[in-house]
């Protein structure tokens, strides 16, 4: 599959970047794939629900999630990637318009997704709801994965990325 990746940088098809997630075209419908792409695409939806979370339900953790993911994205984003300017991989399509490399460390949607799932680990596991704790730290690898999987980042990226984000979701 890296071979694929690499192969299309080599010209041979078409890539752009929605939302720091590159798409490669002519899609490949195979399920790893498709399953890096489609997770890649969760930090956008995870506002969105929780927003609605917080205005059915009125949860204070989801008040305290969207904050959370509003910090880590200005620290990853704003102040992290410019301060550490390590470029992405040759296979990411997230360029600025003369075509150079954005920043790639660290991984903002590694860094949400990863803090967040260690928050609420903490949470299952405070209601001692061991089973859904469980399930949370199964999934933790999932975004990183599909970030190098995808090609947005190096492993060494999304590895860093997957501690520091762990660490500040204990925070």
């Amino acid at each position: 599959a890296q071979d694929d990746i690499e192969s299309q940088v080599a010209g041979k098809d078409e890539s752009f970047a929605v939302g720091q997630v590159t798409i490669r075209l002519p899609l490949d419908l195979s399920p790893l794939p498709m399953l890096a792409l489609v997770t890649s695409f969760l930090p956008w939806a995870v506002p969105v629900l929780l927003v609605m979370d917080g205005m059915l339900h009125r949860r204070a953790s989801s008040f305290f999630a969207l904050c959370a993911i509003v910090v880590t994205s200005i620290l990853s984003e704003c102040l992290l990637k410019p301060l550490i300017a390590e470029p992405r991989p040759a296979t990411s399509a997230c360029r600025t318009e003369d075509g150079k490399l954005l920043p790639g460390m660290p991984s903002g949607h590694v860094m949400i997704c990863q803090s967040l799932l260690t928050f609420y680990v903490l949470e299952a596991m405070r209601h001692r709801l061991l089973m859904v704790a469980l399930i949370l730290v199964l999934l933790m690898p999932l975004m990183p994965w599909a970030r190098w999987y995808n090609g947005d980042h190096t492993l060494k990226q999304v590895v860093v990325t997957f501690i520091v984000a762990a660490v500040v979701g204990l925070v």
